[in-house]
């Protein structure tokens, strides 16, 4: 039986190491080919590894655009071996901020989507970054998705649902 980390049932998100141990029998000498994935994608860095009657396959999980429940899949076909575990996939969403000229830009915000919904919630920062010119008086307005933009799409500890990552320009 093939025992696949982190456990069954977990989240995977892109980037995590996923470690399949399965017991290797005498005559499985030259695996052939051997592929993981998840929900269909290649896993990325893949490295085998045989001691002592166990095969060991590390890998990293790939980046998914949806979230949800995927099955992961261990392949020996030389051998007409496959398991599979099924797993939960959440993304995570960061807002970066630019203080777009300025000083005091606070530090980057994320937030986790659950395995059904591909976004999430959070408080934009309170923070207020400065800006000083010669002659001029800067006004902090708030944050928007554009480095031009003459309005704020979200003020100081709005609420901001995010369906992907993003940069924020004061």
């Amino acid at each position: 039986k093939a025992t696949i980390s982190p456990a069954s049932q977990d989240t995977l998100a892109a980037g995590t190491d996923i470690t399949i141990t399965t017991p290797l029998y005498t005559n499985m000498t030259d695996l052939g080919d051997i592929t993981v994935t998840v929900g269909g994608t290649a896993c990325t860095d893949m490295t085998t590894s045989t001691a002592t009657g166990v095969l060991v396959v590390k890998c990293k999980a790939p980046a998914k655009t949806t979230v949800g429940e995927f099955d992961v899949v261990v392949s020996i076909p030389k051998f007409n071996k496959s398991y599979t575990v099924k797993y939960g996939y959440k993304n995570t969403h960061t807002v970066s901020y630019n203080a777009n000229g300025g000083t005091g830009a606070p530090s980057a915000q994320s937030c986790v989507t659950s395995t059904t919904v591909n976004s999430c919630t959070l408080s934009i920062s309170n923070a207020t970054p400065s800006r000083s010119g010669s002659g001029f008086t800067y006004v902090f307005a708030g944050w928007s998705t554009s480095a031009s933009a003459d309005t704020a799409t979200y003020t100081s500890g709005s609420s901001a649902s995010l369906s992907s990552s993003v940069t924020l320009y004061a």
